[in-house]
């Protein structure tokens, strides 16, 4: 449960750097998971294999 509120506030602080504009920004993650999450908020995911 701690993991999933530690994605929140990462996803969370990326609209913040991205002035609520998530198209401005390209989100990198490990976490699948996580990746749904931000393409949700409208962040362009970049996967890592």
């Amino acid at each position: 449960m701690a993991n999933c509120h530690h994605n929140a506030l990462q996803i969370g602080a990326a609209l913040v750097a991205a002035e609520d504009d998530a198209t401005s920004l390209e989100f990198v993650t490990f976490d699948p998971r996580q990746a749904a999450a931000a393409e949700r908020e409208g962040f362009r995911v970049l996967t890592v294999d």
